[in-house]
């Protein structure tokens, strides 16, 4: 009984470290990809879920419509 609980429980930190390793991956992607864009001379800009909430936006992008800070924003709070 002991050594079963004990196996489920190491089965259950692998699922937890596995799960962890993909959630980095993927934070480590999304950070190369808005690494790119900020270096972009077009405007641009990334918005999210039913709100429209902005998740990125480059410079050029704030100069197109003269705002300083638009993450965390909804899209109809800015427009």
């Amino acid at each position: 009984e002991k050594n079963r609980k004990f196996t489920n429980l190491r089965r259950e930190a692998r699922g937890v470290s596995d799960l962890n390793a993909e959630v980095s991956q993927e934070q480590r992607t999304r950070e190369s990809l808005y690494a790119l864009l900020r270096q972009a001379p077009a405007p641009i800009a990334i918005v999210a879920g039913d709100t429209l909430t902005f998740e990125f936006a480059n410079a050029a992008y704030h100069q197109m419509v003269a705002r300083i800070e638009l993450v965390g924003r909804e899209y109809c709070d800015v427009f």
